[in-house]
């Protein structure tokens, strides 16, 4: 398996992300765009979930979309930054915590009022991102993830640099793929990041000042549209924002 198959069988849940969007949205959206989509496993996902649904998917790395091939997927090469022309589309997500790759309000802004554009006039719009005392921690968090033929795949999110003062981080993710207790595949440094974590506050008000209606912060994909009630203290956390492009009638 490469870097990429990897990845998606250890860190993404398309099919679960996906139903929640779903929910979320409440009604039957036909076109879904995935931005900073990687192998637009999310994008694929919501083309095989209905023969009249239809993605795009928007990403720099061209071999990754080349992984995404799909009758009604089109693929874009772009930087986000830059606006490309795209249509208007009932759901937008930005995942993989790719908000971190706008490093200044500014382009925070500029991407957020860009993507309100897009939005169909009943669309949605999420993004996850992550944070919390411990982000700023350096060190390694582990995932297992055991795949049909019984082979196990860690995943090893490390943090190598991390400034609070500035709130930017580099992480490096790195594979490990056993069968039996034996290595069969180990790929060190898979992916770099160097991400700016941005706080749900922050977001939210940023998403305000971009026009935004309506805006969730998640930390389970349970209740759509219900506010996030556990403490979170000083742990590290996972969140989903959804915001709508108009307010619900």
């Amino acid at each position: 398996m490469d870097r990429y198959q990897l990845y998606e069988v250890s860190v993404q849940d398309p099919a679960t992300l996906l139903a929640f969007l779903l929910r979320l949205h409440g009604g039957d959206p036909r076109v879904l765009a995935e931005d900073c989509s990687c192998t637009a496993a999310l994008a694929r996902c919501f083309a095989d979930s209905h023969p009249e649904r239809r993605a795009l998917a928007l990403d720099l790395d061209a071999e990754a979309l080349r992984r995404a091939a799909h009758p009604r997927v089109q693929c874009l090469q772009a930087d986000l930054r830059t606006q490309p022309a795209m249509p208007e589309c009932d759901l937008i997500h930005l995942g993989n915590f790719s908000v971190g790759y706008l490093h200044t309000r500014a382009e925070l802004i500029a991407y957020l009022r860009w993507t309100r554009k897009r939005l169909a006039p009943t669309g949605v719009f999420t993004l996850d991102t992550y944070g919390g005392a411990l982000a700023y921690q350096l060190g390694r968090n582990e995932r297992r993830t055991r795949l049909a033929d019984g082979s196990v795949v860690v995943s090893i999110l490390e943090r190598v640099h991390a400034d609070p003062w500035t709130a930017r981080v580099v992480d490096h993710l790195h594979f490990t793929r056993s069968l039996a207790g034996a290595t069969i595949e180990q790929l060190t440094q898979a992916f770099e990041y160097h991400w700016r974590l941005w706080t749900p506050m922050e977001l939210k008000e940023a998403l305000q000042e971009s026009g935004f209606a309506e805006m969730v912060v998640h930390t389970q994909l349970d209740q759509p549209w219900t506010p996030a009630s556990d403490s979170i203290g000083d742990s590290e956390w996972v969140a989903l924002l959804a915001a709508r492009g108009h307010a619900p009638v």
